[in-house]
């Protein structure tokens, strides 16, 4: 996570809960592209989290656990995220 201007920290989270709208996806690779090199330099980040921010938002994944109502992904699905494209339903 970015905490400062050049201060990353690794950090253990718990795993969240997944509602039925959500699916859980377990990272296989992450790169590290430009705009987290700005981050770095200014300590913020663009992206509107509640959290401090995590480099490395182009990422390939596994699909482990998929929500009740979610019927086009489905576990073992092997997936490209796009997080900077949000659904316009949460922050």
């Amino acid at each position: 996570m970015l905490y400062g201007i050049k201060e990353f920290r690794i950090i253990e989270t718990s795993k969240p809960k997944i509602d039925p709208n959500d699916v859980f996806i377990k990272v296989k690779a992450c790169g590290i592209c430009g705009s987290d090199m700005h981050s770095d330099r200014k300590g913020t980040s663009s992206l509107k989290t509640p959290q401090k921010p995590v480099p490395g938002h182009e990422f390939s994944d596994e699909v482990t656990e998929i929500g009740s109502n979610v019927t086009k992904v489905h576990v073992g699905d092997r997936v490209g995220v796009e997080p900077l494209v949000d659904c316009g339903q949460c922050y």
